[in-house]
């Protein structure tokens, strides 16, 4: 805060000035979209412990307990309430390789 602001603050809270002083509060959200479409939301960084949304045309709304996929691929576990318990990335499914082999029988 520079002395300008703190000044003009002093001002306001000793009645000095009838100047409102609005301080602006930038948020950050965190976005993804699940493998359905379904867009989520969370205020500030996508970590354990915050609240993931669900963006519907109402508005926002805390996400059912579950474990959401993303589109890049995180596993996002949530208990009630919206409240994240835990984010993985998913394991890429492994693929077996079955090789076809021939086999020769010689008849006598």
């Amino acid at each position: 805060m520079n002395v300008d602001k703190l000044m003009t603050k002093l001002r306001v809270m000793l009645g000095a000035s009838t100047e409102e002083v609005v301080e602006v509060v930038e948020t950050k959200m965190a976005s993804a979209e699940l493998v359905d479409g379904t867009k989520v939301e969370v205020d500030g960084e996508l970590e354990v412990g915050k609240v993931l949304s669900v963006v519907t045309e109402e508005g926002l709304i805390p996400a059912p307990a579950a474990i959401h996929e993303t589109t890049d691929g995180m596993l996002i576990t949530v208990g009630e309430g919206g409240l994240i318990e835990s984010i993985e990335e998913k394991e890429a499914e492994a693929t077996e390789v079955v090789e076809d082999t021939e086999t020769e029988v010689e008849v006598s």
